[in-house]
């Protein structure tokens, strides 16, 4: 079977079927209006990737309260908690221990199932198997450096036991490990770090549960950084396809790349791959992320190539690209 066939072979997720095995990650774009509410910019967007035919498309991060926005124009709907790591060693209910500090998510997935009340309802969750720093989710303790896949793994497989039918890998802290979630022109080997995640996740839960890989823009078309495998198979579409007929994942997740072709999977269905564009890694994107100015790509978007070009003359060149 040949990459073009196997990405574009419907798969279940639950009692729902995605016609590819596209997946369109969460990409928060800073293009809200003042309330919080989806502004031209964001409907935009997400009419493109639709438009695109991604068999899956999930909305980016949205803020819960005002107070706890992390850009001034983040979406935003309601109330949250944030406390699963193995820094939150504090004696409250979810707190300390893995028991109470996991309870927490399964306490949420739970509400969630039981006032949806759908069975046709997915629900999934992005994990950050490693974050990247001492106390980080993934690491062995608040303070250790030292990677520990115990306290991942094993949620995971709960959530997965209360009803989750789908995850997607994910790795780093986009403030303090951001090589590792970000597709770096650098360092795109880390990509295979993901790979590796991936069928680690994959191998502890049940066939049926939907694995989604991530970091796949820095494989591009025809030409990449990495220099270790024969071109033909390195690309984004050959590497996907191999990693879900090795059973390593499900589905192939693209971030930076929907951005620079939200129809990367429609070219491919009809056979104009040729017309393409791969994401260059520029990183200029996430400069207007950081910048709180809506993002989107710089390279092949002429709305956002203006308002890079505004950016720059207003505040300057970044000294460092941290968030």
């Amino acid at each position: 079977m040949g990459y073009k066939e196997t990405l574009l072979n419907p798969i279940k997720i639950g009692n729902r079927e995605c016609k590819n095995r596209f997946f369109a990650q969460p990409m928060e774009c800073v293009d809200s209006d003042e309330e919080g509410n989806p502004a031209d910019l964001t409907y935009q967007r997400y009419e493109k990737l639709y438009q695109g035919g991604f068999g899956l498309v999930d909305l980016e991060a949205i803020t819960v309260t005002n107070e706890s926005r992390a850009r001034k124009t983040q979406l935003e709907i309601m109330p949250r908690s944030q406390i699963i790591r193995p820094f939150n060693d504090r004696d409250w209910k979810y707190g300390g221990s893995w028991e109470r500090r996991a309870q927490w998510a399964y306490d949420l997935q739970e509400r969630i199932a039981k006032a949806v009340n759908d069975k046709n309802f997915l629900i999934g969750s992005k994990m950050s198997m490693w974050e990247g720093h001492p106390g980080g989710f993934g690491s062995a303790g608040p303070e250790s450096p030292l990677m520990d896949m115990t306290e991942p793994l094993d949620l995971i497989k709960g959530l997965e036991e209360r009803g989750a039918s789908y995850f997607i890998e994910s790795l780093g802290n986009v403030h303090s490990a951001m090589n590792y979630m970000e597709a770096l022109s650098d360092a795109p080997e880390l990509s295979y770090l993901h790979i590796y995640f991936s069928d680690m996740m994959k191998k502890v839960l049940k066939p049926e549960t939907v694995v989604i890989g991530s970091h796949f823009s820095p494989f591009r078309g025809k030409k990449n950084k990495l220099l270790s495998v024969d071109p033909e198979k390195s690309s984004l579409f050959a590497m996907g396809a191999h990693c879900i007929e090795e059973g390593i994942m499900d589905m192939v997740g693209l971030g930076r790349q929907s951005f620079a072709d939200p129809l990367t999977p429609l070219k491919l269905m009809e056979g104009r791959e040729d017309e393409i564009k791969y994401c260059t890694q520029c990183m200029n994107c996430e400069e207007l992320m950081i910048r709180q100015q809506p993002v989107g790509c710089v390279a092949f978007n002429k709305i956002y190539t203006e308002k890079f070009v505004e950016t720059r003359k207003k505040f300057g060149k970044l000294s460092e690209l941290h968030t």
